[in-house]
């Protein structure tokens, strides 16, 4: 039995956009009542909302310029770089600090 393949793409594209913009109006809501530490998380959440939207357009085939460009892209990965930017300040001054700690002990963990 063959499983009809773009009907599995559709499906995954349409849950996919959704979820997107469940994220991100999640994201607003959160930043909206102040539940949010880092204030760009905000804005990031606003280009996953600009994302979710544009996916959901080229999802239902519309004829426009800006869908047929998959302008949607670059929203995305700078709202995904803003929002993991402080996870990744986080990781990289723990692993200089264990380097500075390291090499401070005469390179022993103590």
């Amino acid at each position: 039995m063959k499983i009809s393949s773009p009907l599995i793409n559709r499906f995954l594209s349409l849950t996919s956009s959704l979820l997107l913009l469940l994220f991100s109006l999640s994201g607003i809501m959160d930043f909206i009542h102040g539940k949010v530490n880092f204030v760009l998380s905000g804005f990031a959440s606003c280009l996953y909302f600009v994302a979710a939207i544009l996916l959901i357009l080229d999802f239902l085939n519309l004829e426009m310029a800006i869908v047929k460009k998959r302008v949607w892209i670059p929203f995305f990965f700078i709202g995904f770089a803003i929002k993991i930017s402080p996870y990744v300040y986080i990781f990289a001054f723990a692993i200089l600090k264990t380097i500075y700690d390291f090499c401070r002990l005469g390179g022993k963990f103590y």
